[in-house]
C-alpha cells in the first residue's frame, strides 16, 4: 500500500472479518469489543445469503470451467437439480 502523499510503498499484514452475527448487537451485549467494532465498521460489504442468489449455477459452472482448464480436466457442467 502507498500511504496518500507518500512514494514509500507499506507492507501490511491485513485480516478480513466475515461475520453473520450482527457486530453491534454483539457490542451491546458485551461480546465484542467497541473499539474493534468501530474500526472493522469503516468499510463494510454486505452479501446477500447464497440461498437469495439467482446466479448461483452460473457461477458454479463458471468456476468448474476454470478449475477443469487449471487441472487439465475434460470440462462438465452442472446441473440444477431439484432436492
Amino acid at each position: 500500500m502507498q500511504p496518500l502523499g507518500s512514494k514509500q510503498l507499506v507492507r501490511l499484514d491485513v485480516r478480513i472479518i466475515a461475520s453473520n452475527v450482527p457486530l453491534a448487537k454483539e457490542v451491546k451485549a458485551g461480546r465484542f469489543r467497541q473499539d474493534v467494532y468501530y474500526r472493522l465498521n469503516e468499510f463494510v460489504i454486505t452479501l446477500p445469503p447464497l440461498r437469495e442468489r439467482d446466479d448461483i449455477l452460473d457461477l458454479a459452472n463458471g468456476f468448474l470451467v476454470e478449475a477443469n482448464m487449471e487441472f487439465g480436466r475434460a470440462c462438465r457442467e452442472i446441473s440444477e437439480r431439484g432436492s
